[in-house]
Protein backbone atom coordinates (compact mmCIF):
# COMPACT_ATOMS: atom_id res chain seq x y z
CA UNK A 1 0.00 0.00 0.00
CA UNK A 2 2.98 2.22 0.89
CA UNK A 3 4.21 1.85 -2.68
CA UNK A 4 1.19 2.40 -4.37
CA UNK A 5 0.96 6.37 -2.39
CA UNK A 6 4.55 6.51 -3.06
CA UNK A 7 3.87 6.06 -7.14
CA UNK A 8 0.57 8.40 -7.06
CA UNK A 9 3.32 11.15 -4.72
CA UNK A 10 5.99 10.62 -7.24
CA UNK A 11 3.49 11.39 -10.88
CA UNK A 12 1.99 13.99 -9.22
CA UNK A 13 5.57 15.76 -8.32
CA UNK A 14 6.76 14.60 -11.82
CA UNK A 15 3.62 16.32 -13.10
CA UNK A 16 4.45 19.64 -11.24
CA UNK A 17 8.12 19.25 -11.84
CA UNK A 18 7.20 18.56 -15.73
CA UNK A 19 5.14 21.51 -16.01
CA UNK A 20 7.66 23.85 -14.24
CA UNK A 21 10.44 23.12 -17.02
CA UNK A 22 8.09 23.79 -19.69
CA UNK A 23 7.43 27.39 -18.22
CA UNK A 24 11.33 27.42 -17.80
CA UNK A 25 11.80 26.45 -21.47
CA UNK A 26 8.88 28.63 -23.14
CA UNK A 27 10.08 31.68 -20.67
CA UNK A 28 13.40 31.74 -22.73
CA UNK A 29 11.30 32.64 -25.91
CA UNK A 30 10.06 35.70 -24.05
CA UNK A 31 12.05 39.27 -24.16
CA UNK A 32 11.17 39.91 -20.91
CA UNK A 33 13.43 39.48 -17.85
CA UNK A 34 10.18 38.87 -15.41
CA UNK A 35 8.77 35.90 -17.66
CA UNK A 36 12.41 34.27 -17.28
CA UNK A 37 12.46 34.25 -12.96
CA UNK A 38 8.90 33.66 -12.98
CA UNK A 39 9.67 30.53 -15.20
CA UNK A 40 13.24 29.95 -13.69
CA UNK A 41 12.34 30.21 -9.92
CA UNK A 42 9.52 27.65 -9.72
CA UNK A 43 11.78 25.05 -11.77
CA UNK A 44 15.00 25.25 -9.53
CA UNK A 45 12.73 25.14 -6.49
CA UNK A 46 10.74 21.96 -7.21
CA UNK A 47 14.27 20.72 -8.92
CA UNK A 48 16.02 21.50 -5.40
CA UNK A 49 13.11 19.95 -3.13
CA UNK A 50 13.57 16.69 -5.41
CA UNK A 51 16.94 16.55 -4.59
CA UNK A 52 16.69 17.40 -1.29
CA UNK A 53 14.19 14.98 -0.56
CA UNK A 54 16.25 12.02 -2.36
CA UNK A 55 19.40 12.99 -1.09
CA UNK A 56 17.80 12.84 2.92
CA UNK A 57 16.03 9.36 2.39
CA UNK A 58 19.65 8.11 0.77
CA UNK A 59 21.44 9.64 3.92
CA UNK A 60 19.29 8.66 6.72
CA UNK A 61 19.51 4.78 5.29
CA UNK A 62 22.99 4.32 5.17
CA UNK A 63 23.92 1.82 7.80
CA UNK A 64 26.41 4.04 9.70
CA UNK A 65 23.30 6.52 10.11
CA UNK A 66 20.65 3.95 10.89
CA UNK A 67 23.09 2.57 13.84
CA UNK A 68 23.09 6.31 15.40
CA UNK A 69 19.57 7.16 14.75
CA UNK A 70 18.71 3.34 16.74
CA UNK A 71 21.10 3.92 19.34
CA UNK A 72 21.59 7.30 20.04
CA UNK A 73 25.31 7.31 19.16
CA UNK A 74 27.73 6.60 16.18
CA UNK A 75 29.31 3.33 15.59
CA UNK A 76 32.47 2.83 17.81
CA UNK A 77 36.04 1.95 16.14
CA UNK A 78 35.04 -1.74 17.53
CA UNK A 79 31.62 -2.05 15.27
CA UNK A 80 32.37 -3.27 12.04
CA UNK A 81 30.28 -5.26 9.07
CA UNK A 82 27.03 -3.20 10.09
CA UNK A 83 24.00 -4.35 7.16
CA UNK A 84 20.50 -2.27 7.97
CA UNK A 85 16.98 -2.18 6.59
CA UNK A 86 15.49 0.83 7.90
CA UNK A 87 11.69 1.73 6.76
CA UNK A 88 9.67 4.49 8.35
CA UNK A 89 6.26 5.37 6.89
CA UNK A 90 3.17 7.00 8.53
CA UNK A 91 2.35 5.30 11.18
CA UNK A 92 4.72 2.39 11.39
CA UNK A 93 8.40 2.08 11.35
CA UNK A 94 10.88 -0.89 11.22
CA UNK A 95 14.74 -1.13 11.75
CA UNK A 96 16.83 -4.29 11.49
CA UNK A 97 20.49 -4.35 12.10
CA UNK A 98 23.22 -6.76 11.80
CA UNK A 99 26.61 -6.01 13.03
CA UNK A 100 30.24 -6.94 14.76
CA UNK A 101 31.00 -5.53 18.13
CA UNK A 102 32.81 -5.93 21.48
CA UNK A 103 30.85 -6.86 24.35
CA UNK A 104 31.46 -3.24 25.74
CA UNK A 105 29.44 -1.42 22.86
CA UNK A 106 26.47 -4.15 23.51
CA UNK A 107 26.59 -3.13 27.24
CA UNK A 108 26.68 0.52 25.88
CA UNK A 109 23.32 -0.28 23.66
CA UNK A 110 21.56 -2.33 26.75
CA UNK A 111 22.01 0.46 28.62
CA UNK A 112 19.05 2.02 26.97
CA UNK A 113 16.33 0.00 28.73
CA UNK A 114 16.99 -3.13 27.02
CA UNK A 115 16.07 -5.86 29.52
CA UNK A 116 17.82 -9.91 29.21
CA UNK A 117 14.88 -11.92 28.25
CA UNK A 118 16.68 -14.92 27.88
CA UNK A 119 19.02 -17.06 25.48
CA UNK A 120 16.81 -18.09 22.57
CA UNK A 121 14.89 -15.61 20.03
CA UNK A 122 11.63 -17.25 20.81
CA UNK A 123 11.69 -16.14 24.60
CA UNK A 124 11.70 -12.07 23.45
CA UNK A 125 8.64 -10.52 22.97
CA UNK A 126 9.84 -9.03 19.95
CA UNK A 127 7.31 -9.86 17.37
CA UNK A 128 9.03 -10.39 13.66
CA UNK A 129 7.40 -9.64 10.53
CA UNK A 130 7.10 -10.36 7.11
CA UNK A 131 9.84 -7.59 5.78
CA UNK A 132 12.89 -9.55 7.77
CA UNK A 133 15.92 -9.12 5.28
CA UNK A 134 17.17 -12.70 4.09
CA UNK A 135 20.43 -11.81 6.15
CA UNK A 136 18.51 -10.87 9.09
CA UNK A 137 18.71 -14.53 10.79
CA UNK A 138 19.89 -14.80 14.40
CA UNK A 139 21.25 -18.15 15.68
CA UNK A 140 20.48 -19.39 19.53
CA UNK A 141 23.73 -21.48 21.19
CA UNK A 142 24.75 -21.27 24.57
CA UNK A 143 26.44 -18.07 23.79
CA UNK A 144 23.76 -15.96 22.33
CA UNK A 145 22.18 -13.22 24.51
CA UNK A 146 18.58 -11.94 23.73
CA UNK A 147 17.75 -8.45 24.82
CA UNK A 148 14.80 -6.57 24.46
CA UNK A 149 12.52 -3.71 25.50
CA UNK A 150 8.52 -2.72 24.43
CA UNK A 151 6.83 0.75 24.58
CA UNK A 152 9.89 2.72 25.08
CA UNK A 153 8.04 5.55 23.30
CA UNK A 154 10.43 7.26 20.74
CA UNK A 155 8.43 7.46 18.04
CA UNK A 156 4.77 5.51 18.39
CA UNK A 157 2.17 4.24 20.40
CA UNK A 158 3.53 0.55 20.51
CA UNK A 159 7.12 -0.12 19.77
CA UNK A 160 8.88 -3.60 20.40
CA UNK A 161 12.66 -3.89 20.67
CA UNK A 162 14.93 -7.17 20.61
CA UNK A 163 18.89 -7.29 20.35
CA UNK A 164 20.69 -10.87 19.83
CA UNK A 165 23.91 -11.02 20.67
CA UNK A 166 26.48 -14.06 20.21
CA UNK A 167 28.87 -13.69 22.90
CA UNK A 168 31.47 -16.07 20.97
CA UNK A 169 31.15 -14.54 17.33
CA UNK A 170 30.47 -10.67 18.70
CA UNK A 171 27.36 -11.18 16.42
CA UNK A 172 24.57 -8.55 16.96
CA UNK A 173 21.37 -8.25 15.67
CA UNK A 174 18.67 -5.86 16.25
CA UNK A 175 15.10 -5.30 15.68
CA UNK A 176 12.68 -2.45 16.00
CA UNK A 177 9.15 -2.41 15.12
CA UNK A 178 6.61 0.74 15.57
CA UNK A 179 3.22 1.19 15.32
CA UNK A 180 0.82 3.40 16.10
Amino acid sequence: MAFLFWGIIAVVFGVIWLATLLVFIASRFIPSNGWRWAGFLPFAATTSCALWFVGSIYFLSTPPQVFKTSFGFAPTNDVREIKSKYWYFGDTGITYLKFKANPETIKRIVTLGLVEAGSTPSQSSASIGDDVPDWWRPESHSGTRIYTKSNRIRDFASEEEMLCYDETAQQAYYSFQGID
